[in-house]
């Protein structure tokens, strides 16, 4: 930021609130748009600024009248400058600035962390989380949060780029990827894979059960038709730690393991054909599993996409900023 006037454009006056007459100091953007503001709180905002303000600033040469307020150009644009002044200025909750793009707030958080806004930037940050680019494009603002050392915010991308179908593919490529190193893109994958095969361990393991499940027709079945032959781990209704279900639910779980390692997400469990198939099975089972083998295994495919939607948020991403 410096003091001088750039003369090759003619300024203009920034929209409400931005225009008071009353204002001790401008702030002129890069494309010269004037913002009428005052020192205490940008004081209070930036420490940048209380120590700039604490200095005897010149006068701008071409300020209308000694008693004008002094003109600081800076470098941030009029759009920036003033999505950044809005998080300074008091408002209500319904004009807390929103962003058209993750670039637009990315500029924001580039600009609160130039002036060590630390209590803007961490409004933006949440802002940011809360819009619909985390959703859309998961990578690219991972990325981002990498390059600015958001360790939280890309814990949070990288939970949600495991949803995409295509992540992990050759053909998805993303512009962000130009710009962080081989690492970052490196533990990205590795925690999609640990996702992977923490959710298919779900399957081969289901201890996570609540104990009152309502799956008595499945894991602790009081017939021997058609059981497995081996025992799987699962907590049941009465707090047992082995249970001996039916071979077709036993077939289910480690087809939906399998599917789940490659693609570990609740849609995954949710939209599965072996669930369809595994239905079919059961109503042609023994007179328990033809009863309430389809309630209980409704029940534990809702349950199951429960518990993997929350895999993501477990596995821990390794993060170096």
């Amino acid at each position: 930021m410096n003091d001088v006037y750039p003369e090759q454009q003619e300024p203009s006056p920034a929209q409400p609130p931005f225009d008071d007459p009353n204002a001790d100091v401008i702030l002129r953007s890069s494309d010269g748009v004037d913002f009428y503001t005052f020192k205490i709180i940008l004081s209070l905002a930036s420490p940048v600024f209380k120590t700039m303000f604490s200095l005897r600033l010149p006068r701008d040469a071409e300020s209308i009248s000694p008693s004008s307020p002094h003109v600081v150009t800076v470098t941030e644009s009029s759009e920036t400058l003033e999505h950044l002044l809005l998080y300074c200025f008091p408002r209500s909750s319904s004009s807390t600035p929103s962003f058209d793009s993750l670039d637009d707030g990315v500029a924001v958080a580039e600009a609160a962390a130039k002036y060590d806004m630390q209590g803007v930037l961490g409004h933006v940050k949440e802002r940011l989380v809360a819009s619909p680019f985390l959703e859309t494009d998961p990578i690219t603002f991972y990325g981002v949060s990498c390059r600015k050392g958001w360790k939280a915010e890309a814990q949070l991308a990288a939970a949600r780029a495991v949803e995409v179908v295509e992540f992990g593919c050759m053909d998805h490529y993303v512009p962000e990827l130009e710009n962080i190193t081989a690492g970052a893109y490196y533990r990205l994958l590795r925690y999609r894979l640990d996702c992977c095969v923490a959710s298919k361990k779900l399957l081969e393991n289901l201890t996570w059960l609540p104990k009152a499940s309502g799956l008595e027709a499945l894991l602790d079945p009081h017939h021997r038709s058609c059981v497995s032959g081996g025992g799987i781990k699962a907590t049941g209704s009465r707090g047992q730690t082995t249970a001996i279900p039916p071979l077709w639910f036993c077939e289910y779980l480690k087809g939906t393991g399998e599917e789940l390692f490659v693609q570990p997400r609740a849609y995954t469990v949710m939209d599965s054909d072996l669930y369809h198939a595994a239905l079919l099975k059961a109503s042609q089972g023994c007179q328990t599993c033809r009863s309430r083998g389809a309630q209980a295994l409704t029940r534990f495919r809702n349950l199951c996409a429960a518990e993997v939607s929350k895999v993501a948020f477990k596995v821990k991403l390794e993060f170096k900023s």
